[in-house]
């Protein structure tokens, strides 16, 4: 979980380790730059300000991507999980449909998520065949912003399956290895009910 974590600088990709939670080396302890995180200034970000800031999101290998899957929206606007499931996503990932690239405007203040994302990444190819990868998912508070000038801070809670070619997506809190301060499975709760813990 990136939780207010801060990017190491505007203007150029960092590479993030999933697995250990980290930015790469120099920036962190992390060897494998899963997600190549980058954020530019696209206008004016003072207060009152739209937050006028852009994320890039690449990856590092042939194969690897991301996709963007819409939240069922009630007739009330608000965003439940999907009628007949206690998960927003899907209990396996796809195995096709993968972007390489995903580009974000941040969002404004108080603005409801309304997507969650699927990515695999670590894809290791042969003759164009995924022979070997990792899925996971991106919750829908994906979140930043400029906390002062210059200093960028992140919100993002994912799931990472650490089992090479294991499709299944589902959260087992006794054998994530990222153990995260705020430590409920996000798939297991109201997206208002969390919102209203604030």
């Amino acid at each position: 979980m990136l939780d207010g974590t801060i990017l190491p600088g505007l203007g150029q990709s960092y590479g993030y380790d999933l697995q250990e939670g980290d930015w790469v080396e120099p920036h962190g302890r992390g060897k494998v730059g899963d997600f190549l995180i980058r954020v530019d200034r696209t206008g004016d970000t003072s207060r009152g300000k739209e937050r006028a800031l852009r994320m890039t999101l690449k990856f590092s290998n042939e194969g690897d991507g991301i996709m963007s899957c819409p939240l069922e929206i009630l007739p009330d606007g608000l965003k439940k999980y999907p009628v007949g499931s206690v998960m927003w996503s899907p209990l396996v990932a796809p195995k096709e449909g993968y972007e390489p690239e995903m580009t974000l405007d941040a969002p404004r203040p108080y603005e409801i998520m309304d997507h969650y994302y699927l990515f695999r990444v670590r894809t290791q190819m042969k003759d164009g065949k995924v022979m070997s990868t990792q899925y996971g998912k991106i919750s829908p508070w994906l979140t930043f912003y400029e906390a002062k000038p210059g200093q960028i801070r992140i919100n993002l809670k994912y799931y990472l399956n650490v089992k090479p070619n294991e499709e299944s997506l589902e959260w087992d809190v006794e054998q994530n290895p990222l153990k995260a301060q705020y430590y409920y499975p996000f798939e297991m709760r109201d997206l208002n009910d969390i919102d209203n813990e604030g």
